[in-house]
């Protein structure tokens, strides 16, 4: 039995998306220049950290499984990948989160700054 590739979503393409909904939808602020400047230094840690190459997973099978066999490992591996790929975004969410309001705080006082100057 051949070799199962399983591709994962692009995780630049996702991050994007989640920066822009955090600022959007749970980061409030009366000052649009610290949503703008927030927007710019997250885009550039996503930017830094996610690439838009795709994640493959090859597993190797012996080639004498039975339809049932492969079926069975094939739901396996599904069921552990996606477990742990849920508790990494889990994870990585409230790492960006966090990250995101350390990036607002620093906005803040660089506009703070811009406008004492």
């Amino acid at each position: 039995m051949s070799a199962k590739v399983i591709q994962f979503p692009k995780s630049k393409h996702r991050a994007t998306r989640m920066v822009d909904e955090v600022i959007e939808s749970k980061l409030s602020h009366k000052d649009p220049q610290t949503l703008a400047c927030l927007k710019v230094e997250m885009k550039k840690l996503v930017d830094k950290y996610f690439d838009e190459r795709e994640l493959e997973a090859t597993l190797m099978l012996p080639p004498d499984l039975t339809e049932e066999q492969f079926l069975f490992i094939k739901q396996s591996f599904e069921q552990v990948f996606n477990e742990h790929s849920e508790r990494l975004i889990r994870r990585a969410n409230a790492l960006f989160l966090d990250l995101c309001l350390a990036k607002m705080e620093v906005c803040e006082l660089r506009i703070q700054d811009e406008d004492q100057d």
